[in-house]
């Protein structure tokens, strides 16, 4: 379709920048935060309040591009994102020039993350309905697929680019991702049609609440594997820092790498095991937490940066394939009209797993480097027992949404 030639490469793109956005940050934590004399726990707020609005932000921008247009409801997410981004990026140049100290910074910080995360969360949910909109039933999983794909790419541009370009300049990749989304949303403004939808706003669709039981058990996992997950990818940095005695700009860089080895663990993970091997949802989860819960524990005696490379693939790779047979027992739990609601549970699940994992893990860090470590490694295997035991045993995950297991 003419839409979709000309819609998918802006819509990957869009999703990249904004999903590259955390992970850049995180390759940038402890530059941040101790040139800018903040704690460990504040700097991880930052991170934590734009993912809280980044997950509250995505079920209303969804609503509204139903009414307002995916185009215009795409365009102003980007263009909300890249102008907070920007004015982050200059609370920064001010803070490590000494014009603003202490509160006033904090504050600025945070209300700049916040917001550009709340205009983030436009992004993924309009993109995604979008390439709804434009496929046909034949083409949907693909199209909500690659969707996935971007995310998971973002995860490996954020840390290449923040730590490469961190290490000459804490704020330059903030000013790179500023512009790239200023320039989307004028591209996606000006070159993507708007789709034509003409779908029923009747039926079940909307009877899926919080209280039902059918999900509610895979979302919990879901939600502890994102808590590990976000206390690993938090911590990192600083223990990088610390065991290889690194200047602020050189801990960028080599934290930008271990991220990066964990976004690449995860793209390999989805290609290699969960598209080609038919495995049941509680076999992924079963089987890559304990593979997650080995990649954090090769971290405990690390002082090499090669053993940190390994530990961030193989907890890439294990927590991806936990992420993903969760995910996939939560959308065989419910029927096919229920799919769409489940989503919007699914992504405020995984927002508020990694809001609760930051300042969670930086304030065990505080108290001492091994402490998130092992609670990480405790969260995983905890949670990989109980989808071992209470998981059903037979649906899989090339299984049709909805289907009897």
């Amino acid at each position: 379709m003419p839409a979709q030639r000309v819609g998918m490469p802006l819509l990957v793109a869009a999703v990249v920048v904004v999903s590259s956005g955390s992970s850049i940050l995180l390759a940038l934590l402890p530059g941040l935060t101790r040139g800018l004399e903040l704690s460990e726990t504040t700097g991880s707020l930052v991170i934590a309040v734009a993912a809280v609005a980044y997950g509250l932000g995505a079920p209303l921008w969804g609503r509204r591009s139903e009414r307002a247009g995916r185009v215009p409801t795409l365009s102003t997410g980007l263009l909300g994102y890249g102008f907070l981004t920007a004015l982050f990026a200059a609370a920064m140049v001010a803070g490590f020039g000494g014009l603003l100290t202490g509160l006033p910074l904090i504050v600025l910080l945070i209300a700049t993350r916040a917001v550009g995360g709340l205009f983030g969360g436009a992004v993924p949910s309009t993109a995604q309905a979008y390439l709804v909109d434009v496929s046909d039933e034949s083409e949907r999983a693909a199209a909500v697929a690659l969707m996935g794909i971007a995310g998971g790419l973002g995860l490996l541009v954020g840390p290449a680019v923040g730590g490469a370009m961190g290490a000459l300049n804490l704020t330059a990749p903030l000013w790179v991702s500023a512009v790239v989304a200023l320039t989307l949303a004028a591209l996606v403004r000006r070159r993507l049609p708007e789709p034509s939808r003409e779908r029923s706003v009747t039926g079940p669709s909307a009877t899926l609440l919080w209280r039902d039981p059918r999900p509610r058990l895979a979302l919990g996992l879901v939600f502890a594997t994102f808590v590990a997950n976000a206390i690993v990818v938090t911590t990192v940095g600083f223990l990088v820092q610390d065991r290889l005695d690194l200047t602020d700009e050189a801990a960028a860089l080599r934290t930008g790498a271990v991220l990066f080895a964990l976004g690449a663990g995860l793209i390999a993970v989805q290609v290699a095991v969960v598209r080609r091997l038919d495995l049941t949802p509680r076999a992924l989860v079963a089987i890559g937490l304990p593979v997650g819960a080995a990649g954090i524990a090769l971290q405990i005696p690390a002082q090499a940066l090669a053993v940190f490379l390994a530990s961030g693939f193989i907890v890439g790779s294990g927590l991806g394939m936990a992420v993903s047979g969760a995910t996939a027992a939560a959308t065989l739990a419910v029927g096919r009209d229920d799919q769409g609601a489940l989503g919007g549970f699914t992504v405020l699940v995984q927002t508020a797993g990694f809001a609760l994992g930051p300042p969670f893990g930086a304030a065990l860090y505080e108290n001492d480097a091994w402490l998130p470590l092992a609670v990480a490694i405790g969260v995983t295997l905890l949670t990989g027992a109980v989808a071992a035991l209470a998981l059903p045993p037979r649906t899989s995950t090339a299984d049709p949404p909805g289907s009897p297991s």
